[in-house]
């Protein structure tokens, strides 16, 4: 995103050295990058979320330092300027929520421990455990950690996100 910013700044510059593209069609090509990160949101491809983050980058820079720098100081633009800023607010928002809806994150209500130390993690915690040069800590914290998935008796107990949430709900402390 920040090199797409960065791009965004160095195109102001330009624009206003050489091109002198109206405001208002720097503005609609900042919000014509804006579909790109609500499409990466469902297409997850590397190469993809580079270019969304980028365009994003890049629209955002133009379409508010457009907004904020060159446009009118007169009422017009103050109202423009005003209804540009909170319908970016707004996308922003939607983005968010819309991502949050959809994040499939395996972790969410496993019982099985908190990624990294986790059961899915056992078989890698062993073999770090048994091959590695540990010290004593080290070693002594993964090996509570490998009895607590084993069922043997041990003084270290895993918990997930939600059942610390639910404990400090209830009160427990």
């Amino acid at each position: 995103m920040w090199f797409g910013v960065v791009i965004g700044l160095a195109s102001l510059l330009v624009n206003a050295n050489t091109i002198e593209l109206s405001a208002f069609s720097l503005m609609i090509l900042g919000f014509a990058l804006a579909p790109f990160p609500f499409i990466q949101i469902y297409f997850q491809q590397r190469w993809f979320k580079l270019l969304a983050r980028t365009a994003l980058g890049y629209g955002s820079s133009l379409l508010l330092g457009t907004t904020l720098l060159l446009l009118p100081l007169d009422k017009f633009g103050w109202i423009l300027r005003f209804s540009i800023l909170m319908g970016y607010v707004g996308l922003v928002r939607l983005a968010l929520n819309i991502r949050d809806n959809n994040m499939n994150d395996p972790c969410d209500g496993c019982q099985e421990g908190a990624f990294p130390l986790c059961t899915w993690k056992m078989d890698e915690m062993a073999e770090i455990r048994n091959k590695w040069d540990l010290d004593q800590e080290t070693n002594d914290f993964l090996s509570s950690i490998l009895q607590s998935f084993e069922g043997d008796n041990s003084n270290l107990t895993i918990m997930t996100g939600e059942e610390v949430l639910r404990r400090n709900s209830d009160g427990i402390d």
